[in-house]
C-alpha cells in the first residue's frame, strides 16, 4: 500500500527541484496525478532526488570550482550559515578547512552558526591545546604520532599528576620508560625565515603573519570574509533568492485562492439559477394545472392573483342583495391576494349561492357544475364528491328508479 505522506513528501520536494532546475511556470503543470509521468522524474530520481535547495548548491559549488579564488570570494562573500549550507559552496587550498563555528572571528561574540575557513596548522594547534586541556602529557610530535587524541591515553592516565614547576630553561617535562616526569633538553628552539616575496593577501586587504617557531602563515580569524557581510541587516544572495522565491510561492498561491473563489462564486451563481428556473417552472406547471381544471378556476385565480368575474351560471343563484348584477362583472366580497404554491387561503366571505334545482343543473352543463362545486368548495370546504352527492340526494323521484324487485 502506498504510504500518502510520503508520496507527498515526494511530490513537494520534485515540484521544489523542478522550480529550481527548470523554473516556477514549469512547477505550475505539476499534480499529484501526473507528476511521476513527467518527462523531468527520471533526470530527478537519478540525481539522488534532491530538493531545489540542494540541487541549487550543488550547481553553484560546481560553479564555484571552476572559479580562481578571488573571484570565488568575490561571487561567495559569506557568511556561509549551517543551517542553509550542509558544506560551503567551494573547497579551499591545500591547508585550509571549513570549520563550524557559533562565534563571531574577531568579537568572539555568540552568532549563528556558520562555516569559517580555517588553517590546518592552526586548527592543529588548538586540538593539541585542548588535548592538553583535557590532562594530556605527550609532546606535540608525539601527539601527532599517536595519531592525535582529543583525550589521554591509558598511559598517560596511570602517569603521576603534572609537575607544577617549570622546567629548567631550555628543557621539557616528559614521561620516562618508568612513567615519571624527566626534563628533557631541547636545545635551543629553531627560527625559520619567511618564503620569499610577498605576504599572502586575501581580497579585502588582510594580510598573513609569518609563525617563525612553526615555520607556517597565521591568518586572521575574518580571513576572506566580506566586512560588508558583517553589517546589520545584511541579506546574502542565497537568502535573496530565497525570499524572491517565497514572495513567488505566495503569489502564485494567491492566484489559486482567487481563481477557486471566482469557480466557486460561479457555481453558486448557476445553482441559483438553477432553483430559480426549477421554482419559476414549478409554479407555471402548478397553474397549468389549476388552469386547465374547470373545478379549480378561483383557486386559480387566487393562486395568479387575478380578479375572477362572474359566470352566466351564477346570476340565478345570486342573493337577492346582488340582484341586477351581469356576467363579466367582478365576484363580489373578493380579495385579490396573490397566492404561491401550497399556500393556504380563504374564500367563506364571498356570496352564498342558491342551491340549483335539477332543471336547472341540466341546463348548466358539465364544465358550469365543475366550476359550482369548485366556488362551493371554495367557500364552504366541501369537496365536489361531497357536493355531488348532496344535490343528488335532495332532488325528487324522477321515477327513473322503480326500487328493488324479486324474480323467482
Amino acid at each position: 500500500m502506498v504510504d500518502l505522506r510520503e508520496d507527498i513528501k515526494e511530490f513537494l520536494a520534485f515540484g521544489d527541484w523542478v522550480n529550481s532546475a527548470y523554473g516556477f511556470w514549469q512547477m505550475g503543470s505539476i499534480t499529484r496525478g501526473n507528476y511521476k509521468a513527467r518527462p523531468e522524474y527520471p533526470e530527478w530520481v537519478g540525481s539522488g532526488k534532491p530538493t531545489g535547495k540542494e540541487w541549487k548548491a550543488a550547481q553553484e559549488r560546481k560553479a564555484a570550482q571552476e572559479l580562481e579564488p578571488y573571484e570565488r570570494a568575490e561571487k561567495f562573500p559569506g557568511p556561509f550559515y549551517v543551517d542553509e549550507w550542509n558544506k560551503p559552496p567551494y573547497d579551499l587550498g591545500e591547508g585550509f578547512e571549513w570549520v563550524k563555528t557559533t562565534s563571531d572571528p574577531t568579537t568572539g561574540q555568540p552568532v549563528r552558526e556558520q562555516w569559517v575557513s580555517q588553517s590546518i596548522q592552526v586548527k592543529e594547534v588548538e586540538d593539541y591545546t585542548n588535548y592538553i586541556s583535557a590532562g594530556g602529557t605527550l609532546s606535540q610530535a608525539q601527539w601527532i604520532t599517536y595519531g592525535k587524541p582529543e583525550a589521554p591515553t591509558e598511559e598517560e592516565a596511570e602517569a603521576p599528576p603534572f609537575p607544577t614547576e617549570a622546567p629548567p630553561e631550555g628543557y621539557v617535562w616528559q614521561l620516562d620508560e618508568l612513567g615519571r616526569w624527566v626534563p628533557v633538553y631541547k636545545g635551543e628552539p629553531t627560527i625559520y625565515e619567511p618564503p620569499t616575496g610577498e605576504a599572502p593577501r586575501d581580497p579585502y586587504g588582510r594580510t598573513a603573519t609569518w609563525d617563525a617557531d612553526n615555520a607556517e602563515w597565521r591568518y586572521p580569524p575574518d580571513w576572506g570574509t566580506d566586512p560588508a557581510t558583517q553589517r546589520a541587516g545584511y541579506i546574502d544572495p542565497y537568502q535573496q533568492q530565497q525570499l524572491a522565491y517565497q514572495q513567488q510561492q505566495q503569489a502564485f498561491q494567491q492566484q489559486q485562492l482567487a481563481q477557486q473563489r471566482q469557480q466557486a462564486e460561479a457555481e453558486l451563481g448557476f445553482q441559483r439559477e438553477q432553483m430559480a428556473w426549477q421554482q419559476a417552472e414549478s409554479q407555471r406547471q402548478y397553474g397549468a394545472q389549476l388552469g386547465a381544471q374547470p373545478k379549480s378556476w378561483l383557486e386559480y385565480a387566487a393562486y395568479t392573483g387575478e380578479q375572477p368575474s362572474i359566470q352566466p351560471w351564477m346570476l340565478p343563484l345570486m342573493p337577492q342583495q346582488y340582484a341586477g348584477m351581469v356576467a363579466g362583472e367582478p365576484i363580489p366580497e373578493w380579495v385579490t391576494q396573490p397566492q404561491g404554491e401550497g399556500q393556504a387561503f380563504s374564500m367563506a366571505g364571498l356570496p352564498q349561492l342558491t342551491t340549483p334545482g335539477r332543471q336547472y343543473q341540466a341546463r348548466m352543463g358539465p364544465t358550469a357544475m365543475q366550476q359550482y362545486y369548485g366556488y362551493r368548495q371554495a367557500r364552504t370546504g366541501v369537496t365536489p364528491e361531497e357536493e355531488q352527492w348532496r344535490l343528488w340526494s335532495q332532488s325528487p323521484p324522477s321515477g327513473q328508479y322503480s326500487g328493488l324487485s324479486w324474480n323467482r
